[in-house]
């Protein structure tokens, strides 16, 4: 019934056999084959691909580059004998090419959290898709439309001392419930912002938004800061500093109640422009914070060149932190070298007491994950500010 959803590439037939068979064990049935050339038609009907890196005439980062080609949209899982440092060379590759690449192995597999792992992609594969069918797709009018009429809503992720797991403040995310296409995930709707010359309007929204959020609390006695993402764009515009540093004046706030963060994409070019934009903010006391640290190609330069606060470590280094030696090494490295340059760390993604005790033991400065809480509505983070207080 399912045989057209999974499709395994893998040159051994025995460990083909073996993986299959023990799929098959728990309703999972899989097509497989040795060679891409076999299983071409087949790959491109599934909904999940297992790939084996050693493969006879293409090898397994050829087949990436062919599935890109193809703009495969199921998930992709890599598996391979090779050292673990490969395969995770080649899921970054994946990925860089547009795949979805729900995970990288290296053999032997445990069996029993492969196979819990191929059941949970199809389950994701095979629900409804929101924008699909007969539904339009989103432009960038709906995105301005939205603005107009308050569609958008902004939730608080919490952000705690390690030292102490004290409330430091909060992560400001964007969220868009539309009555025609539903949740529209963020992902979405900021690369549509972003593509269509929105997100100046987006940007200026939330900024809005928070401050007076902000200002609220402070009436309240309830003093926090919240970080507000900024995209490239936004460092375009030489009369922004100008512009935010009046709306705190206006609603009598500090600027060290606002921390900006910038993904390194949003400085590689306009270089000038923007170091004179980050320059004038962090002079009149907004904090600065480079998010997803270790993702680019010129982080330490960036380092050396903004005056940055705070430094966020990439969720996928903190996914992988207690289980993967290379991880841990990134996630130290950062944090010494942060802590060399008097800048502040955050763990983002932290989800276990596990993984929260080790970041303690390393030093890790702040973070942020589902341990502590999930993004909480408005009321939801007045009441912890107000818990805090008492």
């Amino acid at each position: 019934m399912m045989s057209h959803l999974v499709c395994m590439i893998d040159d051994d037939p025995d460990y083909l056999q073996m993986c299959s068979q023990f799929l098959a064990s728990v309703d999972i049935a899989v097509q497989g084959f040795t060679c891409l050339h076999d299983a071409a038609d087949a790959v491109c009907q599934a909904k999940v691909v297992i790939l084996d890196l050693d493969m006879p005439h293409i090898d397994g980062v050829e087949t990436l580059r062919w599935l890109s080609r193809q703009a495969f949209s199921g998930y992709l899982v890599i598996v391979s004998g090779h050292d673990i440092s490969i395969v995770h060379a080649a899921r970054e590759l994946a990925k860089a090419q547009g795949l979805q690449v729900a995970d990288a192995l290296t053999k032997p597999l445990d069996m029993q959290a492969f196979s819990r792992k191929i059941q949970q992609l199809l389950q994701v594969q095979l629900q409804p898709k929101a924008g699909t069918g007969n539904q339009p797709a989103i432009t960038a009018a709906d995105l301005v439309a939205a603005l107009q009429r308050n569609e958008l809503s902004l939730c608080y992720q919490p952000k705690y001392q390690l030292t102490d797991n004290k409330l430091v403040g909060f992560e400001a995310l964007a969220r868009w419930k539309s009555p025609l296409f539903g949740q529209v995930p963020p992902t979405v709707f900021i690369q549509l912002a972003e593509q269509s010359g929105v997100i100046d309007a987006l940007t200026d929204w939330v900024l809005a938004e928070v401050i007076a959020q902000l200002s609220r609390w402070s009436e309240q006695k309830l003093s926090t800061c919240v970080a507000v993402n900024l995209s490239l764009i936004n460092l375009q515009n030489i009369n922004f500093p100008a512009r935010l540093l009046h709306e705190l004046k206006c609603h009598q706030l500090q600027p060290q109640q606002l921390v900006l963060e910038l993904t390194e994409s949003a400085f590689m070019n306009e270089v000038v422009t923007a170091l004179d934009i980050l320059i004038r903010l962090r002079m009149n006391g907004i904090e600065l914070s480079i998010d997803d640290f270790g993702t680019g190609y010129s982080s330490l330069a960036q380092l050396q060149r903004i005056p940055f606060t705070e430094l966020k470590i990439d969720r996928r280094f903190i996914a992988n932190f207690l289980h993967e030696a290379e991880s841990q090494a990134i996630v130290e490295t950062c944090i010494n070298l942060a802590h060399k340059m008097h800048i502040r760390t955050v763990a983002e993604g932290v989800e276990t007491a596990e993984t929260l005790q080790a970041l303690q033991a390393i030093g890790c400065d702040y973070a942020q994950g589902y341990f502590f809480h999930p993004p909480l509505t408005v009321p939801q983070a007045t009441e912890l500010l107000k818990a805090v207080v008492l």
